[in-house]
């Protein structure tokens, strides 16, 4: 099992990774990790993302409270909280906001997977989940649906969710 610093550590990487590649920009997107049953390291609420530091992310049980003070956690911390009880396998929650998906996602179109043989692949655990305003309880609500199965989830009018083991 990976330790607190470690795991902090990473996930100010991740955040940089994102920014880097124009996956979020400002204080847009959320990210956590799983830290045990009952606790989950998340992000904070208004902070840029890319230039994070380790003592800026936040440790929630699992009812949502804070276990220390300091900043806020992400307002989607609802949607990460019911990814990680939904789907006990996966360790971490990205969400992000990819120029070309989200995009699409601002479409009435529909997200076709079966062009590429890769996509069929890669994307079969996809699932388009209609808008619900950012934060809000509506969101994992529409979400909950979909789950377990969806492991990506692309946000109508909002960006993308994915989830993994780490």
């Amino acid at each position: 099992m990976i330790d607190d610093n470690e795991l902090r550590m990473h996930l100010v990487e991740v955040g940089r990774r994102l920014y880097e590649k124009g996956y979020i920009a400002g204080a847009d997107g959320n990210f956590s990790a799983r830290v045990d049953r009952t606790q989950i390291m998340i992000t904070p609420s208004g902070l840029p993302k890319g230039r994070l530091t380790e003592d800026q992310l936040v440790l929630l049980r699992s009812d949502g409270r804070p276990l220390s003070g300091g900043p806020k956690p992400s307002s989607e911390y609802r949607m990460h909280l019911l990814l990680y009880e939904k789907i006990p396998s996966i360790g971490a929650v990205v969400h992000a906001h990819p120029p070309f998906t989200t995009a699409l996602a601002a479409t009435d179109r529909e997200f076709r997977l079966d062009l590429l043989p890769e996509g069929l692949q890669a994307l079969s655990d996809l699932a388009v989940v209609d808008y619900a305003t950012p934060g809000s309880e509506e969101l994992p609500e529409k979400i909950a649906s979909y789950l377990p199965q969806a492991r990506i989830l692309v946000l109508r009018n909002h960006g993308v969710t994915a989830v993994g083991e780490d």
